[in-house]
């Protein structure tokens, strides 16, 4: 599981503007009296930055930074199947930017595949993997492809 949120991390690292502050650390003591501090997000603070960039028509790159990370908090949080809802959605926003922005689109897209290979969709996972490179094709000049 943890590879996985490190490749949505990754492509959403970009985004760090868009994605809610992180909340107050939580503190423990281990066994050994050890202070131990946990920091993160909230999945409901990632959902409401989406919803706010969304409902400002916030550029696309900050709605796609924006939806990796309430994505990967989704899966964070074990929602496996409404991480990959949300990363349809953005998908159905933002592939008409696959020219201007084929880098975020193509980080949109492995994501999403990703997401459906661990939702045991392979199929559409290998599909989403050829989107993705083609994403990132459409940026280069077609003497480059």
């Amino acid at each position: 599981m943890i590879p996985f949120a490190f490749v949505l991390l990754q492509a959403a690292v970009s985004g760090q503007a868009a994605a809610p502050p992180p909340v107050a650390p939580a503190h423990s003591v281990d066994g050994e009296g050890k202070t131990v501090v946990v920091v993160g997000r909230r999945v409901e603070d990632s959902a409401r930055a989406l919803a706010a960039c969304i409902a400002r028509q916030c550029p696309p790159k900050e709605e796609i930074d924006a939806s990796l990370a309430y994505a990967e908090d989704q899966f964070l949080a074990g929602d496996y199947p409404e991480a990959q809802r949300t990363l349809a959605k953005a998908r159905g926003r933002n592939m008409r930017y696959k020219r201007e922005l084929p880098v975020e689109v193509g980080d949109l897209l492995r994501a999403s595949g990703r997401m459906l290979a661990v939702n045991g969709q392979r199929d559409a996972a290998r599909i989403t993997a050829i989107d993705s490179l083609d994403a990132l094709k459409s940026g280069l000049p077609s003497t480059d492809r």
